[in-house]
Formats: C-alpha cells, sequence, structure tokens
C-alpha cells in the first residue's frame, strides 16, 4: 500500500488513471478465468438408486449438465445413507453448503414447511391430470416457503410425482367407502383422521413393526405407497387391495442457494434447464412409475389378491366425507393455502 502511494504521488492523475485500468484488466483476468473452474457438487437421493424417478435425474440431468458445460460442471449423485445424512436433515445441509442439491420427499419437512403437504391431502387429487395441475398451481407458493422457512439458503429447483396410494386389507371392507371395524396403519395424524371421518381407526405402528401387527391382528391394513407395500411382500398378508389412487407428496429437488448464487449464469441456467426437461419426463403420465404400479397390481393379483377399484359415485362420496381434512389444512395455513384450493376447484370442478 505504502509502495502504491508513493507511485500516485509521482504520476499524480496519470499514476492515478493507470491504476484504475490494472484493476478492470484484473477484473476481466478474473472472469475469463471462470471458465477454467470446476465446479463440483454433490446430488443426494432419499432412496436407493432403483427408485425410478430418482434414477431419471442421476442418468438424464448429470451427464447433459456435465456435457454442454464441456465436463466442466461435474455433479456426483450419492444414494441413501452413502453420505450419512439422514434425509430430515437435507436442509440445514444445503443451508451450510454441506452438499449442494438433493432429491427428497416433501412429506419430510411438511412440519416445518405446511404447505408444501398439499399434495398428500387426501383424495384432493386421484388422476394425473388433477396431480399435475395441484403440482402446476402449487410451485409458486412452494418457492416461497422453501425460502422462508430455511431463511433463504435453501431453493425448490424441481418437482416430480410420488407414487399412488392405496390401501390393503387383511379382510374385506363393510362396503368400499367404509372402513367401520378396521383398523389400519397410516403415515401420519392427518390420515388418521381421515381413516377415522370413513368410520375406521387409524394407526401409525413404524413400518418395521408393521408385517408383525398385520400377522398379530393389531392392524387390519395399511394405507400409504403402493410400491413401498409391494416391496415389502405385504401380498402375501393382505388379500383386499382397494384402489383409491390418492396421491400421497411429491419428490422434491433442493438446492443450496448459496450453490446456486456461486454458479456462472450461464451454468445455472444449463442445470435448470436440465432439470426441468427431466420434470416434464417424470410427470409424463407418470412414467415409469404408472408401469410399475400396473406390474405390481399384477403381481397382488399372481398371489391371490382380490383388486378393488372405486367408482365414481364412491369417489365422490369418499371426498365428500374428507373436505374437513383439506379446510383443516386451509385454515392452519392461510390465505395461500386458500388460494391453492381455490385455483384447483376452479380447474378442476370439486
Amino acid at each position: 500500500m505504502k509502495e502504491m502511494k508513493l507511485v500516485l504521488k509521482k504520476v499524480g492523475s496519470i499514476g492515478l488513471a493507470l491504476v484504475v485500468l490494472s484493476t478492470v484488466f484484473a477484473g476481466m483476468s478474473q472472469a475469463a478465468s471462470s471458465e477454467t473452474v470446476n465446479w463440483k457438487w454433490n446430488f443426494y437421493c432419499a432412496n436407493m438408486e432403483e427408485e425410478p424417478v430418482a434414477k431419471a435425474y442421476a442418468t438424464q440431468v448429470i451427464p447433459r449438465v456435465k456435457q454442454r458445460t464441456n465436463g466442466k460442471f461435474n455433479i456426483t449423485p450419492y444414494w441413501g445413507k452413502a453420505l450419512g445424512i439422514k434425509a430430515m436433515n437435507y436442509p440445514p445441509a444445503l443451508a451450510s453448503n454441506a452438499i449442494q442439491m438433493a432429491w427428497t420427499f416433501s412429506g419430510y419437512y411438511a412440519g416445518d414447511i405446511p404447505i408444501i403437504g398439499a399434495a398428500s391431502l387426501p383424495m384432493l387429487t386421484s388422476s394425473i391430470e388433477e396431480y399435475k395441475g395441484l403440482s402446476d398451481i402449487t410451485r409458486k407458493y412452494y418457492e416461497k416457503a422453501y425460502r422462508n422457512a430455511y431463511k433463504g439458503k435453501v431453493e425448490i429447483v424441481a418437482v416430480s410425482p410420488y407414487n399412488w396410494s392405496e390401501f390393503v386389507t387383511t379382510k374385506p371392507l363393510v362396503k368400499n367407502t367404509d372402513f367401520s371395524g378396521m383398523k389400519i396403519r397410516v403415515p401420519d395424524k392427518m390420515f388418521m383422521k381421515w381413516i377415522g371421518l370413513l368410520g375406521g381407526v387409524g394407526l401409525t405402528t413404524s413400518w418395521s413393526e408393521m408385517v408383525p401387527a398385520l400377522h398379530q391382528g393389531v392392524v387390519d391394513g395399511v394405507g400409504t405407497a403402493f410400491e413401498s407395500m409391494t416391496k415389502a411382500k405385504l401380498y402375501e398378508i393382505c388379500k383386499y387391495v382397494y384402489l383409491y389412487d390418492f396421491g400421497s407428496g411429491e419428490n422434491h429437488v433442493i438446492a443450496s442457494s448459496k450453490a446456486l448464487e456461486a454458479l456462472p449464469q450461464d451454468y445455472k441456467n444449463i442445470l435448470l434447464e436440465e432439470l426441468s426437461k427431466t420434470d416434464s419426463y417424470n410427470w409424463k403420465c407418470l412414467i415409469p412409475v404408472n408401469e410399475e404400479h400396473k406390474k405390481a397390481i399384477q403381481l397382488w393379483k399372481e398371489n391371490g389378491a382380490e383388486i378393488i377399484e372405486l367408482t365414481s359415485a364412491e369417489r365422490k362420496e369418499v371426498r365428500d366425507k374428507t373436505r374437513p381434512i383439506w379446510e383443516d389444512w386451509e385454515e392452519k395455513i392461510g390465505s395461500d393455502a386458500s388460494e391453492i384450493l381455490k385455483q384447483f376447484f376452479v380447474k378442476f370442478g370439486h
């Protein structure tokens, strides 16, 4: 600094001009050098590698980003517990930039961000069109909610479908819309209330206790993602499948705001473009989730299960009984929730 002052003293305004020019050129040099930097991100996936929607992000987004940046932006996927971070702890890990991007289930964070539970509202959606329509409506509200919940340090950058949820039971229902006399294992308190509205009793046994509970008659059935129940081989115990086709959440890709801001703008644009393409792929008729669902139904049939589909009138009956759940959610969250439901009802006429 002393030397710089001495030079300025000697050359006056000419020296000052030279200092300014040298600063400009230094900045230009630094900007140019950013093109040679190798950007390395971790992409952490809550489920295992065979999960079809997560696999689509890993096999489509990652190689395309690498190709379009000439190998300068590399994203490494880690599956399950490979990094030793539980899915519940992804947001703080992202906020601290310990990981840069994560694929996860929205239900993990609904406690911190209640509005992202919209797709989990029972029977609000029961078709692909409704499911995708709700996702389109909620996206801007989710973006705001993630920023607010995690003080601007976590962003939602992609939304994809979760598998359909169904009910499977060890004995038949009184009728397709009546759970009287049934004890059903469900994921949380909201679904416990729903089963109560349908005449039954909802219980929240742990997943590890579920099979023994079915064998012992502690519960008479389960309501959750059909793919998960199929992997657990519940078709060996439960011989009645009620195809309610209710949405039970969404999969979100969330990212570190710090990591996103540090990326060169063209790299950030490439990442978001490729995530959007894979979003579209995952939502296109829920491929490959629907194919897996069809295969699962066939497997249950082969193991002696009876498959029961609800009629349109039965779906309406269940929805009418379910409305108090939606109203509770709306009251808890406020105006944004009201606006989401209003837009959804206008679009789909419920």
